[in-house]
C-alpha cells in the first residue's frame, strides 16, 4: 500500500502591508498544486500541510488579518483544493524552515503510523532553497521519503546571497535560527 503525500509549502513574503501573498509565494503554491494534480491523477491521496510562516505581524505588516499559511489555504482553495485536503497549523510559533520542517514530519509520521509504510513529505519551495531544506529534513529524519520540487520563477539576487550564507551555517550546524 502506497503511503500519503504530504505537500509542505514553504511560504516565502507577503505584500506589502500584509494584505495578500507575494509571487514568490503563489509560484511556489501553483508548483504545489501542479504536483497535486499529478499525483492524484495517479491515484495518490495528497495533503497540503502549510505552517503560520507569517503570523499576524502588526509592527511590519498593518494590514494583515490573516496568517501566511490561511492566505496560502485561501489561494488552494480558489484553484480547486478542498479545504479538507489542507492541514493549517493554528500554533503561530511555527515559522522559519527548521520548525516548518519538524511539523511537518510530526505530521505525516502521526498520520501514518498505522500502515507499514513510511510517509511521503513532498516539500515545495523555490529552486535556490530547496539544498538547504534537503539538508534540513535528513536531519529532521530519515524514516520519511523526503522529495523537493521548486517554483521554476527566479528568485531575488539578495535571497540567493542569504541563502547560501544560511545553506552553510546548516551544514556546520549553526544553532542560531537562520530562517
Amino acid at each position: 500500500m502506497k503511503s500519503s503525500v504530504y505537500i509542505m509549502v514553504m511560504g516565502c513574503r507577503l505584500t506589502s502591508r500584509g494584505r495578500g501573498l507575494d509571487e514568490d509565494t503563489k509560484n511556489r503554491c501553483k508548483a504545489a498544486l501542479k504536483k497535486y494534480r499529478e499525483l492524484t491523477a495517479v491515484g495518490r491521496q495528497c495533503f497540503f500541510v502549510l505552517t503560520a510562516g507569517m503570523a499576524i505581524d502588526k509592527d511590519d505588516y498593518p494590514m494583515q488579518t490573516q496568517t501566511m499559511a490561511e492566505m496560502m489555504k485561501n489561494f488552494l482553495c480558489q484553484k480547486g483544493v478542498e479545504a479538507a485536503k489542507i492541514y493549517v497549523s493554528d500554533d503561530l510559533t511555527v515559522w522559519g524552515s527548521r520548525a516548518e520542517i519538524k511539523e511537518a514530519a510530526a505530521m505525516a509520521v502521526s498520520k501514518q503510523s498505522a500502515l507499514s509504510v513510511p510517509p511521503s513529505v513532498l516539500v515545495v519551495s523555490t529552486w535556490y532553497h530547496i539544498p538547504r531544506l534537503f539538508v534540513v529534513c535528513l536531519k529532521q529524519s530519515t524514516k520519511i521519503n523526503w522529495g523537493f520540487a521548486s517554483s521554476s520563477k527566479s528568485g531575488r539576487f539578495k535571497d540567493v546571497l542569504w541563502e547560501i550564507v544560511k545553506f552553510f551555517g546548516e551544514l556546520l550546524n549553526v544553532k542560531r535560527r537562520l530562517t
